[in-house]
């Protein structure tokens, strides 16, 4: 498995819980942390002695952090959508 996929993986699973949370500005905090985490990984990923700089490094900053962003945008709603409803 790649770091990409483990990364998407990881925010499907941080969305999950994120649509567990009771408050939703408490979700909605849970869910930024996502794009923010992968921001820092790219971060320490192209700053690696042994990486070359090249053309394509900035679109990394853009594409990584979007692939689980969606996925954590994704297990959020299928927990809202499978999980016990909750009265209003």
């Amino acid at each position: 498995m790649t770091d990409l996929f483990i990364a998407i993986a990881f925010g499907g699973v941080i969305g999950f819980l994120a649509g567990m949370l009771p408050r939703k500005k408490a979700g909605c905090a849970v869910l930024f942390s996502v794009p923010l985490g992968m921001i820092f990984y790219t971060r320490v990923e192209l700053s690696r002695a042994n990486h070359h700089p090249d053309a394509l490094d900035s679109l990394a900053y853009v594409f990584l952090p979007l692939w689980p962003s969606l996925a954590a945008l994704t297990g959020r709603l299928v927990y809202k959508i499978m999980g016990p409803k909750r009265p209003r």
